[in-house]
């Protein structure tokens, strides 16, 4: 049996292509991974960033129905309640929208309860005024007798 000897020349290319096949191993791995994490951005980018812009747009939404409630508590007239209760609906509509528009029937669910408690203080509130409109009786008999000056007890 003859021992047949690599030369240096032998020694470096296969040197080269032990460190070549490496590379083309690399490039394979980072090829995949950065695919999978191309993926994972692009689905924040197209679900979990919406979320949450609308979630600030929620909060602003929010924000600018609580203010226009305020208003409503301080009106006189029924023209004005009218009014300021046409206003708040327009805001809530817009909440709404915005809340519709997260995908979630929980949150859906929510935003209707509260149109219906906001329709609610509204009527209160109409009914409240309809009461206060309503001339009042009052009885002689509900008064308290004052006591005169000449039933003082002794001293």
């Amino acid at each position: 049996m003859t021992r047949r000897s690599v030369g240096i020349r032998g020694k470096i290319f296969a040197a080269i292509a032990v460190i070549a096949g490496f590379t083309l191993l690399a490039t394979v791995v980072a090829t995949v991974s950065f695919k999978e994490i191309s993926a994972l951005f692009e689905g924040v980018a197209k679900r979990n960033l919406p979320n949450a812009v609308a979630t600030f747009e929620l909060a602003g939404d929010s924000q600018a129905l609580a203010t226009a409630l305020a208003p409503l508590f301080a009106v006189k007239t029924d023209g004005e309640r009218t009014q300021q209760y046409a206003a708040i609906k327009a805001k809530l509509d817009t909440l709404t929208e915005t809340i519709s528009g997260l995908g979630d029937p929980a949150a859906d669910e929510q935003a209707a309860n509260l149109g219906r408690a906001i329709a609610a203080v509204d009527q209160s509130l109409a009914t409240q005024r309809a009461s206060r409109r309503s001339p009042r009786r009052t009885t002689s008999s509900s008064r308290s007798p004052s006591r005169s000056s000449s039933t003082r007890r002794p001293t």
